[in-house]
This record gives C-alpha cells, sequence and structure tokens, in this order.
C-alpha cells in the first residue's frame, strides 16, 4: 500500500527574532482530523525546533484557538516570518516527529526530493484547492492601540476581514 500522507507543517524564520520560527501552516487531512494527528504534528514541530536552538513559535489561527490554547499558546503579537526557498526536505527533519506505531501499515521512507510533473503526463488530475475558510462571529474587533480581552477578540484582520488571532509559546 502507498504511505498516506496525514498532515503538513511549514516553518519560517522570524525577522529579527533569531531564537523564533514561525508556524505557516498546519493542516491534517479532513478524514483523519480529531485522531491526535494535530496534536502529534505540533509536538514534533516543537521537538524539531528545540533541537536546533529555537525557543519560541509564533503562529496565526482564525479557528483553532482553543486547539492552541490547550498545547499552551498564548495571544502574542505580529511577527514577520523569512521565506524559505529550498526545493528539498532535509530527511533529518523526519526523525524528530514522534513515532506513531500501526501494525496495519508498513511504512518505508520516501525521496523527499521535490519533483516537477513531466510534460505531458497523463496522470489523473490533481483536485482543485479547499476552499477558503469562512470568518469567525465574533465581537467586532477592538479599537486600534487596545490590546483584546479574551480569545474571542482581536485587532488584526486578514485581507477578507475575518479575524486572525497571533499566538506564541515558549518552548
Amino acid at each position: 500500500a502507498a504511505p498516506i500522507v496525514v498532515g503538513h507543517a511549514r516553518l519560517s524564520r522570524v525577522l529579527n527574532q533569531p531564537q523564533s520560527l514561525l508556524v505557516e501552516t498546519v493542516v491534517v487531512a479532513r478524514a483523519l482530523r480529531g485522531r491526535g494527528f494535530g496534536r502529534r504534528l505540533m509536538e514534533g514541530l516543537e521537538v524539531f525546533a528545540r533541537a536546533r536552538g529555537f525557543r519560541k513559535l509564533h503562529l496565526t489561527t482564525h479557528d483553532q484557538l482553543h486547539f492552541y490554547t490547550h498545547l499552551g499558546y498564548q495571544l502574542g503579537e505580529p511577527v514577520q516570518g523569512l521565506v524559505f526557498t529550498s526545493r528539498q526536505l532535509p530527511a533529518t527533519l523526519l526523525n524528530f516527529f514522534p513515532m506513531v506505531l500501526s501494525p496495519r501499515l508498513p511504512w518505508k521512507a520516501p525521496n523527499l526530493t521535490v519533483q516537477a510533473a513531466p510534460r505531458g503526463s497523463k496522470g489523473p488530475p490533481l483536485p482543485p484547492p479547499p476552499p477558503l475558510p469562512e470568518c469567525l462571529t465574533t465581537s467586532p474587533p477592538a479599537p486600534s492601540g487596545l490590546p483584546p480581552k479574551s480569545l474571542l477578540e482581536t485587532q488584526y484582520q486578514n485581507m477578507r476581514g475575518c479575524p486572525i488571532f497571533w499566538m506564541e509559546k515558549d518552548i
């Protein structure tokens, strides 16, 4: 059986904060949500970052406040991530994720080099990207300059007007 991708996460360095990383994305396959994979993915990111000398993770969310709070994240201030441009994922990255033992699914390490699809490839078409998430219904954002009063208020919004919550955690 082919390996199954259960999730994805992306880290980038933070401008002017050499001890920090920005968690740019965290995604778990829809059919596999609610089974602890998101928690394991986040724990793996923390182990990976700590092993390389980083001491803080930053992230944004619009709808997973309680998930990240449960993992120890707190409301924070915006940071600017620096773009990572390598086309090859270091194999050592996978060594820092918690091992999940499953007697049903034997697993073989994949080739981690990103390769472009050959021109004229007649394989099945790629599925369309998932729809953008809808905005949360929350109270109006706090007036500029005032900190949010609770986890349900923020002064930050994305380009669609959805509230964005900046969170951080000392690792």
